[in-house]
């Protein structure tokens, strides 16, 4: 349906819904449990605010159903899915590895002012969201054989990319 900005957007608000409560867990000197919990229940929130949003108000017709459930179907999403969830939940555990380390090398108290910045460089997802949700619309232009249009659209991408990141960066 190319309507994967809609997933992207619910998660750059969970990712700035995330730093608000890391910044109140500094504020009020919270302990790390709580640090931990800032991280990911702004992104788990965010997650179950665009299932009740997909399901109960933008599509109800698709919502999900164990009477149209098929196992064939099933067992092939799956395929593909494990490999989704394995490099998502390498990507997770790269992400929040260094606040481990860091509290069992130096202190729990030495991961707060690394998770202000991390949350912060994170922003950087909402730059990376708006190009994302180009993948869809370069398939169905490659399957339509409009090459022209995929060429033109990666290289302004790729051009815009760069000078964000050199933006970026150079700060």
């Amino acid at each position: 349906m190319q309507e994967g900005y809609i997933v992207h957007l619910f998660q750059m608000g969970g990712s700035i819904f995330s730093l608000l409560l890391v910044l109140l867990c500094i504020r009020w000197h919270l302990g790390l449990p709580w640090l931990v919990f800032s991280f990911q229940g702004g992104i788990a929130g965010a997650i179950l605010l665009n299932f009740i949003f997909q399901f109960w108000y933008r599509a109800p017709w698709a919502r999900p159903s164990l009477r149209l459930f098929d196992p064939v179907t099933a067992r092939r999403l799956l395929g593909t899915g494990v490999t989704f969830f394995v490099l998502n939940l390498l990507g997770m555990l790269g992400m929040q590895t260094d606040a481990l380390i860091i509290a069992h090398m130096l202190s729990p108290d030495a991961v707060t002012p690394y998770s202000v910045v991390q949350k912060l460089s994170m922003l950087a997802f909402l730059y990376w969201a708006s190009f994302q949700a180009l993948w869809p619309a370069y398939a169905e232009a490659i399957a339509r054989n409009d090459l022209d249009w995929v060429l033109r659209t990666l290289w302004r991408s790729v051009k815009l990319s760069l000078i964000c990141g050199i933006v970026i960066g150079g700060d």
